[in-house]
């Protein structure tokens, strides 16, 4: 039940960030920084996690950017479902 959970979480997260031009102007923000801000690290230490630009703007990221970005919010998720188990249980 757990991992069911995680894996909506997840999938509504990653919803959230395909349509984000239809969410509300103050949560936009928060979803382009919850694509970035896990790549920038591994992109200083120099992992190609961003696909080449082609010119101004921000560069989406790679194949090895979204395999990423699944493992670390996948990870999130299923360590935040986990936090409410453990003290939501009866017993």
């Amino acid at each position: 039940m757990q991992t069911l959970a995680a894996l909506l979480l997840l999938a509504a997260h990653a919803l959230l960030v395909v349509f984000a031009s239809g969410v509300p102007e103050p949560i936009a923000p928060l979803l382009a920084a919850s694509v970035y801000g896990p790549l920038w690290p591994l992109q200083a230490l120099g992992a190609p996690v961003f696909a080449p630009t082609g010119g101004w703007g921000w560069s989406s990221p790679s194949v090895l950017g979204w395999a990423v970005l699944a493992l670390f919010w996948g990870g999130f998720w299923r360590g935040a479902v986990w936090l409410v188990a453990r003290f939501t249980r009866r017993g």
